[in-house]
């Protein structure tokens, strides 16, 4: 016999039952008022977006394709060292056949970083996702030059790394090759703008922190209260149809102009606190714009335009999947691999297959880094040279069993 099921709602005081309910009604009435001003902002951006259907074929089957990904854990603090690990790995497809890693269909490489506990534990976690981004181009253009591929696939975007590069650039880091940060920033700025002018190479974004269509309605109207407070990628969720792509150069007219807009309504709030209302948000697309080129330039020391090179497109395999966001040079013709990405995706996620699969293949666990170091401290052990007194010691010194 099944138990009978009471509500919670019923344990309560009855004046305390009415209250909330009176509470709910207020709650869903207010929601259905920001849920109605949603749907006509949607409306109204709808109308000036334009998504063009993907066409359809066979010939995506003909494509030898590469997929990239790298991987690196949480830094570990043992052995008196601050221990990062890091790899990335490839695999190539035909159509949408894996070849055998015994056929040359994939491989693997890693790496680590053990820096003394001094300093800012994140600046050397920066050290290795540069690291780590540096091994994926570089296997990204082997695949390009060496497996006779057509196009790479890479997951992130060709220069995501740059955030917070200008803080490392004066530090030294003396890693093989690379004494300062500034060296290893413009190693792997160098390789990106490579492998981006290729314009075999495209770039899969998972996550897209981009929000250039507030900025665009904010340019436009000059009043926040229209924005949506909402990356590009979750509003698209709401407007794009299936089996369709979205391109930032139809709405804007050039390739970068974006990423202005993206950043518009950060410099807005900056304008208003110091300066009040603008006159005219010309004025402060103008300083976005500057502070946009200026943020490129300090974090990768290279002319912003060499960045807004790269040109951004959504797709949309599913309508029961969000869209996902796609990078390449401005000058590439994306329909074969948009044809590639609605014949082989993955329906749990809408994302091209090849690019779950490596995720899933290549990511080290968070306790990968702990049992790494607990390897460097029984190898540690085994030395004839090193008498099990002095380890002792340099091991209580340090505090081996804590974790930090």
């Amino acid at each position: 016999m099944t138990e009978e099921y009471i509500s919670e709602w019923s344990k309560i005081p009855v004046p305390l039952q009415h209250q909330f309910f009176k509470h709910a009604q207020e709650e869903a009435e207010r929601l259905r008022e920001r849920i109605l001003k949603f749907l006509k902002k949607l409306n109204r951006l709808k109308r000036e977006l334009e998504f063009r259907k993907i066409v359809e074929g066979e010939d995506w089957r003909d494509l030898r394709i590469a997929v990239i990904d790298g991987s690196f854990p949480p830094l570990a603090e043992r052995v008196g060292v601050r221990m990062g690990i890091f790899c990335a790995g490839y695999f190539i497809f035909e159509g949408n056949k894996l070849i055998p890693r015994d056929r040359g269909g994939a491989g693997y490489r890693s790496g680590i970083i053990a820096k003394t506990q001094i300093g800012e534990p994140w600046k050397t976690g920066k050290i290795v996702e540069l690291l780590c981004t540096k091994l994926e181009r570089e296997i990204a253009l082997y695949c390009l030059e060496e497996k006779g591929v057509d196009y790479v696939l890479i997951d992130g975007p060709f220069f995501g790394f740059q955030a917070r590069c200008q803080l490392v650039r004066e530090d030294k880091i003396d890693l093989p090759g690379y004494t300062y940060g500034s060296d290893l920033v413009d190693k792997v700025r160098d390789l990106s703008i490579e492998l981006m002018r290729t314009r075999r190479a495209i770039a899969v974004i998972k996550r897209v922190r981009t929000m250039a269509f507030d900025g665009y309605i904010l340019y436009k109207t000059g009043n926040e209260e229209e924005c949506f407070d909402e990356n590009d990628r979750a509003i698209l969720t709401w407007i794009m149809p299936e089996k369709s792509y979205f391109a930032y150069r139809w709405l804007f007219g050039d390739t970068g102009v974006y990423q202005y807009y993206s950043n518009l309504r950060g410099v807005y709030h900056m304008y208003v606190k110091y300066h009040g209302q603008p006159g005219s948000m010309n004025e402060v697309l103008k300083i976005c714009r500057n502070v946009t080129n200026t943020r490129i330039y300090n974090n990768l020391n290279c002319d912003p335009n060499i960045v807004l090179e790269a040109t951004r497109y959504y797709v949309r395999c599913l309508s029961s999947m969000p869209p996902f966001c796609v990078e390449t040079h401005k000058d590439v013709d994306i329909s074969p691999i948009l044809e590639y990405f609605i014949a082989f995706y993955n329906p749990a996620t809408g994302l091209p297959f090849p690019i779950d699969l490596i995720d899933q293949e290549i990511s080290l666990p968070r306790g990968m880094v702990r049992e790494f170091v607990e390897e460097v401290e029984a190898r540690l052990l085994r030395f004839k040279d090193l008498k099990s007194p002095s380890i002792s010691q340099y091991f209580a010194y340090i505090g081996i069993q804590k974790e930090e």
